[in-house]
């Protein structure tokens, strides 16, 4: 038997069977496949299942399996309670919601338990979120007004170490704040401020009332040279801000938040807070002035400097703003105080306290240019009794006080400016 092709003639006749052969079979096949795929799929349609389905079969199983656990905590066996119980916790976060809203059950053994139960539920959920926002490298988990504090402080695993502390310790007030409910806010925070000022208060409780008194508030910018006026605070008192203020310069706070391992966050948070402060209340302003010198808050510097040149401000705040100056700053801020160098306004007059001048009770005039030069002495490291500043042996480090600021007579003042213009010209560019 011959099979012709047309296109290319006779071949050979094994070749041409096999060849048909092959042919025959897929075809067959083929029409086998489609025949038995017709009769399966007949009345059916086959696709493959929805990941969307399966979760909600899931959920509808898991809210029925918890349903039926609830109903065994009143059971007549007390292994079967007790077995229920253990598995409802196990299942966790899921049950919570289905057992509070068990709590007024008909079912004396089930109510008790219940209400035991969501306790331990809400406990164990609440450590879990503490845990999976700890262990989050993504920060993909949050915590209730989380993103407020890390715009402040940062996102680093430290802060989210102090944060959590300061969520912990009350969950409730950073979730009405999250919520922007001002009134539950304001309830909480006064909880924390009755705490504020005992013995025995942590870094936690300080911080969690410095971020509560200024959420929603814009984070520091750049440009920290004066303090905003406050007029978004709503629901904080002048009179708790004094209150604040007041134990911050205490030293209890002072030693334990400078010595522990968050001083980069708490300062992010305290700098936050003292530029919010309002700017019409005298005694806010003093505070501001001994805040950033106890804690050395450099990134002040610049709203400490814009002090000289305020006319609202009092001489002795013009003072103290130098010193601070002096203290937390360095020889870049020498330049700052030349032009209080002209200044003759008169801080006050004060006796000598150190018998190392020519006698001790002599009255020393204190102008402002003279706490100004003392500052620059300071600052570029030269000695200050040199220039005729009371400074005693231990004193070499530290700068000295207002009422030591100053020179008994014309004659020495004089030649401590005339000193300092000589050092000026040959250590000190012109720019300087």
């Amino acid at each position: 038997m011959t099979f012709v092709n047309r296109n290319y003639g006779q071949e050979p006749y094994l070749l041409k069977g096999f060849t048909s052969l092959i042919c025959w079979f897929v075809v067959g096949s083929s029409f086998a496949l489609t025949s038995l795929w017709g009769v399966t799929s007949w009345g059916h349609e086959i696709s493959i299942p929805n990941q969307d389905d399966v979760g909600q079969t899931h959920q509808v199983e898991l809210a029925t399996k918890i349903d039926s656990l609830i109903k065994q905590l009143g059971a007549p066996d007390f292994y079967e309670r007790e077995n229920a119980e253990k598995e409802l916790l196990s299942i966790g976060r899921p049950a919570i919601e289905p057992v509070r809203d068990s709590r007024f059950a008909k079912d004396n053994e089930i109510r008790l338990r219940v209400r035991r139960l969501l306790t331990k539920l809400l406990r164990n959920d609440f450590q879990r979120q503490l845990h999976d926002f700890l262990q989050d490298d993504s920060n993909t988990v949050s915590l209730p007004a989380w993103k407020a504090f890390s715009q402040i402080a940062g996102t680093q695993q430290t802060a989210k170490e102090l944060f959590a502390s300061m969520y912990a310790n009350s969950p409730e007030l950073f979730l009405a704040l999250e919520n922007h409910d001002l009134q539950l806010s304001r309830i909480h925070y006064k909880k924390l401020l009755t705490e504020f000022g005992r013995v025995q208060m942590s870094l936690a409780l300080v911080c969690s009332i410095l971020f509560a008194d200024t959420y929603g508030f814009e984070p520091p910018s750049d440009d920290n040279s004066r303090p905003h006026d406050g007029s978004q605070r709503i629901w904080t008192q002048s009179r708790e801000l004094v209150r604040t203020s007041s134990y911050l310069k205490s030293s209890n706070v002072v030693s334990f938040a400078t010595s522990g391992g968050f001083q980069t966050e708490f300062k992010a948070i305290l700098t936050h807070w003292l530029l919010h402060l309002p700017t019409d209340n005298q005694t806010l302003r003093a505070s501001r002035l001994v805040i950033v010198e106890k804690f050395k808050l450099v990134e002040l510097l610049p709203m400490i400097v814009e002090i000289f040149n305020d006319d609202h401000e009092t001489i002795y705040s013009k003072a103290k703003a130098i010193v601070i100056v002096a203290k937390v700053g360095n020889e870049s801020n020498v330049k700052s105080l030349q032009l209080l160098l002209s200044n003759k306004q008169v801080v006050g007059h004060f006796e000598n306290e150190y018998t190392d001048r020519e006698s001790r009770g002599v009255k020393l005039e204190v102008q402002l240019r003279d706490i100004a030069l003392a500052a620059s002495v300071f600052l570029s490291k030269q000695s200050l009794e040199e220039y005729g500043f009371a400074n005693t042996p231990d004193q070499d480090d530290r700068f000295i006080s207002i009422s030591q600021a100053g020179f008994a007579t014309q004659q020495k003042r004089k030649a401590a400016f005339g000193k300092w213009t000589q050092f000026h010209q040959e250590h000190l560019s012109p720019t300087e």
